[in-house]
């Protein structure tokens, strides 16, 4: 009689183990846990990357940021308002001047440019003699505005005798350029203040310009 050997027996394989089904739950619960571990961490990651982008302009540029936001109070604390007060003031000037040009015009008079600058200071006088405390208050403008640039400038030259590190240092650059070159434009230097309004805007900056032509709340 021929024995019948198992076949567990015959091919020397343990016998198989149970598997118990909480165990395939705690692998779910963990790889389930995992992959939330890794979205969370992976969300933070734009957070980390701006921190850590600032940080750099900070540690960086931030001479040039301090000095930024000082001639930042000097600029919208006492120049942009009272250059907007002047603004103003000119409009209505350039208002009389034209009609004194319209009215010697109707008459059969034509003027060069030389005879425009003279009927406009002869406009300015005649207001000013309209209005006797206007001297002290162009006396008063004056000196408020030789203060005013004279701060303006100190601190210009202290930021441009540093060297940028970043796109934001540079635009503290730009923003102090426009307030160092605002008389250009009176100069008739129109492309190189347009080009600094540029820069400014590029970089994520005002112009002085922009600020004062900005109309008032």
């Amino acid at each position: 009689m021929t024995e019948t050997i198992p076949i567990k027996k015959q091919i020397g394989l343990p016998p198989p183990e149970r598997v118990h089904s909480h165990s395939l739950g705690d692998h779910h619960m963990s790889t389930s846990l995992n992959r939330r571990a890794l979205v969370a961490g992976a969300a933070t990651l734009p957070t980390l990357a701006t921190s850590a982008v600032a940080g750099g302009i900070l540690q960086h540029d931030a001479e040039l940021i301090a000095l930024g936001a000082e001639l930042d109070r000097v600029l919208v604390g006492r120049y942009i308002p009272q250059a907007k007060k002047d603004h103003e003031g000119s409009l209505s000037l350039n208002a009389a001047v034209d009609q004194e040009y319209l009215e010697l015009e109707a008459a059969g008079v034509r003027l060069d440019d030389t005879q425009r600058l003279w009927v406009r200071i002869a406009v300015v006088d005649r207001l000013r003699a309209a209005a006797p405390q206007s001297s002290a208050k162009s006396k008063a403008n004056e000196d408020f505005w030789d203060e005013v640039h004279s701060d303006t400038m100190e601190i210009c030259d202290e930021i441009f005798a540093i060297e940028p590190k970043t796109l934001v240092g540079l635009g503290v650059h730009a923003r102090a350029a426009s307030a160092a070159c605002a008389h250009l434009r009176h100069a008739g230097e129109d492309n190189a203040v347009d080009f600094i309004g540029r820069v400014c805007r590029m970089l994520g900056t005002t112009a002085l310009e922009d600020d004062i032509e900005e109309p008032t709340a």
